[in-house]
This record gives C-alpha cells, structure tokens and sequence, in this order.
C-alpha cells in the first residue's frame, strides 16, 4: 500500500511558525545591521586567518609549536595552559596546531600563562651578547579580527627588552590586554594619530604624535586609535630580570625627558638612553 505523502503545506500551525521565525531574523537584520555585518565580518576574518598562519609559516615562524613546546618544558597539560590563560582548551589546541591565528589579546594572555612574552614565542632568538635584527627579518603578525598589525623590530631573551611597532587601522582596539609580570615596565611612543590608553580600566590618556607615556605594565591596559585614520605607534616592554640588572636610583619627581612623561619613578640612568632613542626615531 502506498504511504501517504506528508504535506507541510497542511499544517497551518507549522508553516505560520516557519513565517514568524524568518520574519522575526528579517527584522532583526533590518534593525540591527551593524551587528549583523560584524558577524559576517568576524567569520570572513576566521576564514582569512587561516591564510595568514600559511603566510607565517613561510616566514619560518612556528608560533604554535613554541606554545607547545614551552607549555610541555613546563610541565602544563593543555587543560592547565587553557586555565591559565583564560581561553578554552579546544582553542589553545587549535593555535598549537597553527589551525587558527590568535587575536592580540588571546596571544598576550598565552603568553602570560607562560611567563614569557608573545615576541618570544614569534620567533626563535639565539641567547647572545650581541643581536643583529635585520629589517627583511621582521616578524609581522595581524590580529584577525581589528587588523592590527604588530611588528616585532627586537626581542633579547638576556636583556628584557622587547620592542614592537604598532600599526592601528581607525578606530580599532587591542581589547584589554593582560597585566605582565610584576615589575614590568611599559613605555609608549606615538608615531602617527590619536591614541588613547586605557590603564586599569579606570585611568585615560590620550597621545598624539611624538608623545611619550610609560608606566608599570603589571596592570591591564589597552590600546585604542581613536584617529579618524591609521596611527602608529612604538611599545617598548621592559621585563623584570632587565629591572633587576640596573641599578635603581629612585626619584618621587617626575621626569620630563624628550617628552617623556613619566608616571613613577624610573631608573634615571635608563631614561637617558631611552630618551635618546626616543629623540632619534622622532
């Protein structure tokens, strides 16, 4: 016997749910197409990070081996790692596979789950007195979702010090960025546009071109171009074993220094040479 073929067609009931459903999305769409243009924009950008891990590779760049392979000289399972970091396991599993590449915030807080820096992890840097970096041997990576683009000029594992150039498309953000280790120290120097820096979640400032601001990087931060065109700007970390080498000389009062301004007192021998590179890249 024949079976009878179901009519969706019949049942009212189901084809007026069908409508209501596609009518509510509709509306949604129409009252909201920003939010519907970023999720379009954001899984556009998920495909293209997949290009970009290719386009690093060819860079002899293995950022997600250098997690694993630091994470497991550490002894940390990815379930460890994940925890520390604040993400989730699957998503470190897909980085360390070079599947997916990391949003700035996502790579600092790896990095920070390792006590180490993301500059670090970019690239292998032999243990030396004296390290040469040249300009065709940069590393340039892109966030995937605000295209930032951060540019690795130098990282010295013996020294502390790691210095990055920043190019910010307009209005784009790093998001809030984890706090370094205690005694960090961060400074800031603005090429290009308006920057606004957001410490503590609580503290402003705002930086335009040839401006100079450092602070203690154990505290969370953000980056935020608030120019109506790209800005670019240099970031200078300096990590706890480099503070520790230098000998301190502390002052209450504030530096001013090839306009450098500075919020806590600084080794003043240091300042003198920052400011010199300060006053040589301006």
């Amino acid at each position: 016997m024949r079976k009878p073929v179901y009519n969706c067609y019949e049942d009212t009931a189901l084809l007026s749910n069908i409508l209501l459903f596609t009518n509510t999305i509709l509306l949604f769409i129409l009252d909201n197409p920003s939010i519907f243009l970023y999720f379009i924009k954001f899984f556009l950008h998920s495909e293209n990070s997949l290009s970009e891990v290719h386009d690093l590779s060819h860079r002899n760049l293995n950022f997600g081996k250098n997690i694993a392979t630091l994470r497991i000289k550490q002894k940390f399972s990815q379930e460890d790692l994940a925890e520390k970091a604040g993400i989730s396991r699957s998503m470190l599993s897909k980085i360390e596979r070079d599947e997916v590449s990391p949003t700035i915030a996502v790579a600092n807080k790896i990095a920070r789950g390792l006590n180490t820096s993301v500059s670090s992890l970019l690239d292998d840097v032999a243990d030396e007195r004296v390290q040469v970096r040249r300009l065709d041997d940069r590393v340039v990576q892109e966030d995937p979702i605000s295209r930032i683009q951060r540019e690795l000029i130098m990282y010295t594992s013996d020294l502390g010090l790691d210095i990055q150039y920043i190019i910010s498309p307009a209005g784009a953000t790093t998001g809030i960025l984890p706090a370094h280790i205690p005694g960090s120290e961060k400074y800031v120097l603005v090429e290009k546009g308006v920057l606004r820096v957001v410490l503590a979640k609580n503290s402003l400032y705002e930086l335009n071109a040839g401006d100079c601001l450092a602070f203690i990087a154990d505290i969370e931060h953000e980056f935020h171009n608030i120019d109506h065109d790209t800005s670019s700007f240099y970031v200078i970390l300096l990590e706890p074993e480099a503070v520790k080498a230098a000998p301190k000389k502390q002052t209450c009062q504030p530096w001013r220094l090839a306009g450098v301004t500075l919020l806590y007192p600084f080794n003043p021998e240091l300042l003198g040479s920052l400011s010199q590179v300060f006053s040589y890249i301006c």
